[in-house]
């Protein structure tokens, strides 16, 4: 009806983080953010999940390498996962600050769309 508040635009991307030793060897994560209303369930205050890992050497293009999916992960093995990310600085606050950042960056896009727009409706 055109009359109600936009809604919030937030942007919350899934995203990698790439772990490589000198040997060329990648442990790879990939996350996403957990729902809001799963922050805070079972004593879990993390904001993100690690969806899949998976280890390779050099490039991981192919189908060759096995992925795991961290919900099937051990509870010890994918906490120390969690751990291994938080010492290398991939933690909530990192989490918060990268949506902080895609936020923004959406936003921006969104108002050179609708600019674009405006141009296009006045030719």
């Amino acid at each position: 009806d055109g009359q109600g508040e936009a809604p919030e635009m937030l942007s919350r991307p899934n995203f990698e983080v790439d772990i490589v030793k000198s040997s060329g060897k990648t442990l790879s994560f990939t996350c996403s953010y957990l729902h809001p209303d799963e922050q805070g369930e079972e004593g879990n205050e993390d904001v993100f999940a690690i969806d899949e890992v998976t280890m390779f050497d050099g490039d991981k293009t192919g189908d060759h390498n096995y992925a795991v999916a961290g919900d099937i992960l051990d509870g010890y093995l994918y906490d120390l996962f969690m751990s291994m990310l938080e010492e290398r600085g991939v933690d909530n606050n990192f989490a918060d600050k990268l949506a902080d950042w895609c936020t923004a960056h959406e936003h921006g896009q969104y108002i050179n769309l609708l600019q674009e727009i405006e141009k296009f409706a006045k030719m």
